[in-house]
Formats: structure tokens, C-alpha cells, sequence
């Protein structure tokens, strides 16, 4: 949940705060989101999850294939 801004162009800015874990730290992130940066990242998370649900599916018939 984030509050949301309108600028004066109309466009929407969101204040966000990102977490992200790699290599068994985490590190955190604030940044302004504005509306056409907001639809890069969102098709950037879609990609990541669709890769790691496939990751996923593949570990899981991996792993039922060994037992």
C-alpha cells in the first residue's frame, strides 16, 4: 500500500519502497515511481515472475521425479 500523487501534468507519482534479497542479504531502496517508469517496472515484474513460476514448476517435476 503507498499513497499517490498527481503532478501537474496529470501523470501519477507514488512514493515506493523496494525490497530486494540476492545473495543472502537484502537491500533496501526508496524512490519516487512516476507513471511511465511505474509501466516499465510493471513489465519488468511480470517477466520476473513468470520466469521464476517456470524456475519453480521445474524444480517441483524435478524434485516428485526423484521421489
Amino acid at each position: 500500500m503507498t499513497k499517490v500523487a498527481v503532478d501537474r501534468a496529470g501523470d501519477w507519482v507514488a512514493p515506493m519502497t523496494l525490497t530486494s534479497f540476492k545473495g543472502g542479504t537484502s537491500a533496501t531502496e526508496r524512490l519516487p515511481l512516476i507513471e511511465a517508469e511505474g509501466t516499465v517496472q510493471l513489465a519488468r515484474l511480470i517477466e520476473s515472475r513468470r520466469k521464476l513460476t517456470t524456475a519453480l514448476g521445474q524444480a517441483r517435476r524435478a524434485h516428485s521425479h526423484r521421489s
